[in-house]
């Protein structure tokens, strides 16, 4: 009976550790919903490219990520699709997931990323599938720290839709 104890005891330590290892280093306690609103907000009033201009919509479905970029159609209104991308966020190739400044003011970054395997679909009305990664441009002017609380959002996001554990760098 002893035995039994020690190995239940030893096999609850094994189960724990192996879920402590399992988790993201990530510190946030936002939830997945208020994960994906705030990305949402963010992009949908901040994001799009000035030339040509465009602006997105995003859409979550548990982590399942789609954002709908729109272009001008002829009536110089933003609504004709020009692209469309789907990706669950546990299978975004976390390695590839980089923030950059695109001007020399840092008033407007973008964000690109990709899903492993080919898991990431991207559609374009004017080219059809395209293979790769897909990049959000979005305004800072406002709001300077806004690209590295982006790219933590994601990485959250990521950690909560089961993303598996990310390896951090040691300096």
């Amino acid at each position: 009976m002893k035995t039994i104890k020690n190995l239940t005891v030893l096999f609850s330590f094994f189960l724990f550790g192996l879920n402590l290892f399992a988790q993201c280093p990530d510190s946030s306690t936002a939830t997945l919903q208020e994960t994906t609103d705030w990305i949402k907000s963010k992009i949908e009033s901040l994001g799009g490219r000035q030339l040509p201009p465009t602006r997105y919509e995003v859409k979550f479905k548990n982590s399942d990520l789609e954002i709908i970029e729109f272009g001008m159609n002829s009536d110089f209104e933003l609504k004709d699709t020009t692209s469309i991308c789907k990706v669950n966020m546990k299978n975004l190739d976390f390695p590839k997931l980089k923030v950059k400044y695109i001007n020399n003011s840092k008033t407007r970054f973008s964000i690109s990323f990709d899903g492993k395997n080919k898991t990431m679909s991207i559609w374009s009305p004017t080219l059809g599938n395209l293979e790769g990664g897909y990049e959000v441009i979005i305004s800072c002017e406002n709001s300077p720290d806004l690209a590295q609380r982006m790219l933590k959002a994601f990485i959250h996001l990521y950690c909560l839709s089961g993303g598996g554990t990310i390896v951090k760098e040691t300096f």
